[in-house]
């Protein structure tokens, strides 16, 4: 039987030891997140949804909004949600220029508890530094954006805000290598470094 993560089967499979390295990076980030989450009785869905309403606008911060970008069921979201109000975390709010429309927003209590809870991950960035140079750095970001995208136009993921998938988007416009991509909102050349993972502005390619 081949598996991914039969290690006889990563011998000779790039693509092997890349996905068995993400799912081993990705036991490292639930145990961040699980350590940042302990004696505050929260769940990790929880502080996720703190740390995204902190970081997004309105019109991002709704339950199906939410269900869409962690790829949870409506119902779940919601009971997070609640729990989150109860807790006097979080509280709904209609759009002023759609009373139909609820938006969630942090509270004062929310705010602080996800000012604390916003850098649960700054941990893994020492040895990002440490391990890899900047060009290398820039090499592996560009490589998993990339995969990023091929797995939104495959429909595996739903969300994918980043210049890839971004209509005003242009790969290798002009002669500078440094700038090799062109971002027609901003109307400006971008470099590697000035990819954006999520943008707000983005707008995605048509069908």
């Amino acid at each position: 039987m081949d598996s991914t993560f039969d290690p006889r089967s990563q011998q000779d499979s790039i693509e092997d030891k890349i996905i068995a390295s993400v799912e081993r990076l990705s036991h490292v980030l639930r145990h961040l997140l699980h350590a940042e989450m302990h004696g505050r009785g929260l769940s990790p869905i929880q502080v996720q949804f703190l740390v995204y309403l902190a970081f997004h606008p309105p019109e991002y911060c709704r339950v199906t909004r939410l269900a869409r970008e962690f790829q949870l069921t409506q119902p779940t979201v919601s009971d997070a949600v609640n729990a989150l109000i109860r807790k006097g975390l979080v509280e709904k709010e209609t759009l002023p220029q759609d009373r139909r429309v609820s938006v969630l927003r942090l509270t004062d209590a929310g705010r602080i508890m996800a000012e604390e809870l916003a850098d649960w991950a700054e941990g893994l960035k020492p040895y990002l530094l440490e391990a890899l140079s900047d060009e290398e750095r820039k090499g592996l970001m560009w490589g998993l954006m990339k995969w990023i995208a091929a797995l939104e136009r495959g429909g595996v993921i739903s969300v994918a805000r980043m210049c890839f998938t971004c209509r005003f988007f242009e790969e290798m416009r002009g002669p500078d290598s440094r700038e090799p991509y062109y971002c027609h909102l901003l109307d400006r050349p971008l470099s590697l470094a000035e990819l954006r993972l999520d943008c707000l502005d983005h707008e995605p390619l048509p069908k």
